[in-house]
């Protein structure tokens, strides 16, 4: 079994064999200080990134992305979840509701916004991907149950 990433986790983590969680500001002692932006791993050893409502957080996701493809090896997999600005009247009560209960009074800065075109446009222009399809709400690692207002995008490389 090989090495995957869990990005941006804050404190959802993936507690399987093999999997690394790691975030820039680590909430959990089982969380890696890590830069999505910069990974401190090589070239081709990584068989799967994930990054579940992170990338809408960063300043430059398009360098995220590459830098993702750069450690994934050939036939890695990249899975993004991320809100859909088409759905966001959907999506901000679902936050407000767990900001409020987690003692917050603001939304977290969301740097950027993206829409199902938008997502593929990004993933596509910095690959390079064998294949990249997009989806909307089933995504294994994050909610239960289908959300309408995530996209999920999945590449392999």
């Amino acid at each position: 079994e090989g090495l995957n990433l869990n990005l941006g986790c804050g404190n959802v983590l993936i507690k399987r064999k093999g999997w690394v969680n790691g975030d820039l500001n680590p909430l959990s002692p089982d969380v890696l200080k890590l830069d999505m932006s910069d990974l401190p791993y090589p070239d081709g050893t990584i068989d799967e990134v994930v990054s579940s409502h992170s990338l809408e957080h960063v300043k430059n996701p398009e360098q995220c992305i590459k830098e993702w493809c750069r450690v994934l090896r050939p036939g890695g997999k990249l899975v993004i979840a991320v809100p859909n600005e088409d759905k966001k009247s959907e999506w901000i009560g679902f936050h407000l509701q767990a900001f409020y209960e987690r003692g917050q009074t603001e939304l977290e800065d969301h740097h950027q916004s993206f829409t199902p075109d938008s997502l593929l446009k990004m993933v596509n222009e910095n690959g390079p991907w064998q294949e990249v399809k997009s989806s909307h709400g089933m995504f294994q690692w994050t909610l239960p149950g289908k959300v309408d207002w995530q996209i999920v995008l999945e590449a392999v490389k």
